[in-house]
């Protein structure tokens, strides 16, 4: 069994058209944010599917309209992103912007803020990994920078 067919068979799906209870759910899934909505928004299709283990959290999201997202990256955690369809510009700091197209990866650090803007095809593979897991597989010590 290869490791996608554990995360089909073993994950979580969550679907829903209600963009209240998207927000919901990926504030207690994923990470805390604001989905500010825009007037003609009334629905939405959202699907998710996870696997939550201790350390790690692997999501396959997508949201099927445009839908723009304000962000905290959890204080202890990094969230890796992997574009899979469609497209998404990500905005740190109001300043910089990064375009993520089918094959780009992103890693969010821990605490970071941004805001995030969906195509209606986007879909993405997200792991939330611990900040403590990360530095182990990163080589690092505790306390000390991932990578350095």
């Amino acid at each position: 069994m290869s490791a996608l067919d554990i995360f089909r068979e073993a994950g979580t799906a969550f679907h829903t058209t209600d963009p209240v209870v998207a927000f919901r759910h990926l504030s207690e899934a994923l990470s805390r944010h604001r989905m500010p909505l825009a007037k003609d928004m009334n629905a939405i299709d959202m699907s998710s599917r996870y696997v939550d283990i201790p350390g790690l959290s692997i999501h396959r999201l997508r949201y099927g309209a445009p839908v723009r997202l304000e962000l905290s990256s959890p204080e202890d955690h990094y969230i890796l992103q992997l574009t899979l369809k469609g497209s998404t510009v990500a905005c740190f700091d109001g300043k910089s912007e990064v375009v993520s197209n089918p094959g780009d990866f992103i890693v969010v650090n821990p605490g970071r803020d941004f805001t995030k803007v969906w195509e209606p095809e986007a879909d993405q593979l997200m792991l939330r990994i611990s900040a403590a897991a990360f530095g182990h597989a990163m080589g690092s010590g505790p306390g000390e920078q991932a990578g350095g």
